[in-house]
Order: structure tokens, then sequence, then C-alpha cells
């Protein structure tokens, strides 16, 4: 079974095949959204923004949506290894009651910034390495 699959045009095929994939050919970090994907990703989030991207540093976007954003916020910041090791720890401490109210999950979420990005906005916002675009959809009578 094949656990990779590569899907590209013939100029980036011929790139891979020739240098392999290096941090520095890296320029767009898509992070959708899916609740527990964000936790199966902790561990390459970690290896990623920890180790692999700071080996070959530039400017980067980081697009997220959901726990997306979340998991690009944590990246943005100056020790990303920390931020996600916040995320996935307060992720899976969230309860809800059977039935929440909007009002419920906002206040976790309200929760979830301020201890996810609180004390942290300067340095994501100044990062000269990332770029944060959070991706936002309000559903109305859905």
């Amino acid at each position: 079974m094949q656990t990779l699959s590569i899907h590209c045009g013939a100029t980036a095929l011929a790139t891979l095949q020739r240098d392999g994939l290096l941090a520095s050919a890296v320029e767009i970090i898509p992070a959708a959204a899916g609740g527990p994907k964000g936790l199966a990703l902790h561990g390459l989030d970690c290896a990623l923004f920890g180790q692999w991207f700071p080996q070959q540093a530039r400017q980067r976007q980081l697009i997220g949506a959901s726990v997306g954003a979340w998991r690009m916020a944590a990246a943005a910041q100056s020790d990303p290894v920390a931020a996600f090791i916040r995320l996935a720890d307060f992720y899976c401490e969230q309860r809800y009651s059977n039935k929440p109210s909007a009002a419920e999950v906002s206040e976790f979420c309200e929760r979830l910034v301020t201890h996810i990005v609180g004390g942290h906005e300067t340095e994501i916002i100044e990062t000269s390495n990332y770029h944060l675009n959070i991706l936002t959809v309000r559903g109305k009578n859905c």
C-alpha cells in the first residue's frame, strides 16, 4: 500500500524528483477544519514547525479554518511546539452539556483563544516567517 500520493504538475514533479521535498519550497500551509483532525496532526505539526520549517526560514502563508485556525495560530508563535501542546491539552479537556447552546460553545471558544493566543498576539502578528490567514464562515438557518 502506498502511504503518500503526490498530485502535481510536470514542473513540480521534476523539481521533487531532482531535489526532494525541501522546506524552502513550501510557501502555503493550509489547515482545514475538522476537530479531531487537528489532534491527529499534532505530532506532524510539532515536527514541521518545531524543526523542519525553521531549518529553511522564509515567509509562509498559514491558512486555517476552525481547529485549523487554532493550529496555525500556534504555528506562528515563537515556540510553536509549546503552543501545539497547549492547544492539544486544552482541546482534549473540553466538555459540553448534552445539548450545548451557542453561548456555551462561544464561551469555550473565548477561553480557547485566551489559552492559545493570549499573551502571544504580538509575536503572531510580527513574525517575519509566517502570515496568519483565518477563514470564518457564519451559517444562518442551517
